[in-house]
């Protein structure tokens, strides 16, 4: 039998010690581990600055955005002014 997504988000939750709904950290590990487990085609690049590595997310269609956009409610207690977006800051590039 397969995992809903919220039973799966809530898994994670419990797997990330100290994890804090209001930190971006924990959000990004979260969607990080969805994107591996759910395998899609959206993924993170870092980027070495002189302000040090900033994380871009490449969102590979409209459907992916709105699952990752869910991850992060479910992330943040249902917070439906966050997303993923607002996780990484405005680094999210869209190759749709």
């Amino acid at each position: 039998m397969s995992m809903s997504l919220h039973d799966f988000i809530q898994q994670q939750i419990e797997m990330i010690q100290g994890f804090d709904s209001s930190n971006n950290q924990n959000i990004q590990e979260v969607v990080r581990k969805t994107i591996k487990h759910y395998q899609l085609k959206s993924f993170e690049e870092l980027e070495e600055s002189s302000n040090g590595t900033l994380i871009y997310l490449y969102i590979h269609s409209m459907a992916e955005e709105n699952i990752l956009n869910r991850v992060v409610t479910l992330s943040t207690n249902m917070n439906s002014d966050m997303s993923v977006e607002a996780v990484y800051e405005g680094k999210v590039i869209r190759q749709y």
